[in-house]
């Protein structure tokens, strides 16, 4: 019986969303938290955290809002909010061990993140990867890659995707590169696949790049992703949504409650009261 999901939507423009992101990828890490007493938005011990798997959705939050006839962007730059999120996300991710963040230093903020979705998804989607490498690639090249990409389960290809979802992360808020650039996506595949230990480091990211930016496969999929999250009625990320109703938690704080109603909805305990 597999494990019940949780849908991970974030946009890698949202700073909450990097915090997610972050929690999920110290989840595949097995990482020990550096505190004693860990903020409950950075937790990643709640047992119930282990009993579920996470389908990341990157998606384009800003079309969602467009469709939804909200304000672009959904928090003004130099407003009082804004001051507030910056410092909560920062005060946040020093609990969990990593470095604040410098809003004063992302010149590149926000930007395009078309193409990292499109390879979180190739990297975690192997039918996926499959399809869009026949597309694009030499009969050759595709057949190799498919020798060297072969996941022996559905959590090493979340595992391949958080990686990546880590250092695209990294890259955009520490390093401020444009992360859809050839050069950027170049450095942050190699860096994902160098830290899961993987062979012929050039020959994957070589294919992976040029399937992200030349599959129309791969390009309708991220589309329809940020379509769904729509029709999911997903106002705000990082929201996480569930099989069983009510499907939706919003903010990174529900991250733990997401996987509870989702893990009790999938194993329907009695109640007791």
């Amino acid at each position: 019986m597999s494990s019940p999901a949780v849908k991970v939507y974030f946009d890698f423009n949202s700073p909450f969303s990097v915090v997610s992101i972050m929690r999920l990828y110290q989840i595949s890490k097995n990482v020990k938290p550096s505190e004693e007493y860990e903020f409950f938005t950075a937790n990643i011990t709640h047992p119930v955290l282990k009993k579920v798997t996470y389908d990341l959705k990157p998606i384009s939050f800003g079309i969602v809002l467009k469709r939804m006839g909200a304000p672009i962007p959904a928090i003004v730059p130099g407003s009082k909010r804004a001051e507030y999120m910056w410092y909560d996300v920062s005060r946040t991710l020093k609990s969990m061990g990593f470095d604040a963040i410098n809003p004063k230093k992302l010149a590149n903020w926000p930007q395009r993140t078309k193409r990292v979705n499109n390879v979180i998804y190739l990297l975690q989607y192997p039918k996926l990867l499959a399809q869009a490498a026949e597309e694009v690639l030499p009969a050759q090249t595709a057949a190799q890659l498919a020798t060297l990409l072969s996941p022996a389960s559905s959590q090493e290809c979340f595992n391949l995707a958080i990686e990546f979802a880590y250092q695209t992360c990294f890259a955009m808020y520490r390093e401020n590169r444009i992360i859809d650039s050839e050069e950027a996506l170049t450095v942050i595949l190699s860096r994902t696949f160098a830290a899961l230990s993987f062979h012929e480091i050039p020959v994957l990211t070589g294919a992976l790049a040029r399937i992200s930016k030349m599959s129309q496969k791969t390009i309708r999929f991220e589309s329809d992703s940020t379509n769904s999250a729509f029709e999911s009625n997903v106002f705000g990320v990082p929201s996480f949504y569930t099989e069983t109703a009510p499907n939706l938690f919003w903010g990174n704080e529900r991250l733990i409650d997401a996987a509870i109603h989702a893990y009790s909805g999938s194993s329907n305990p009695e109640a007791k009261l």
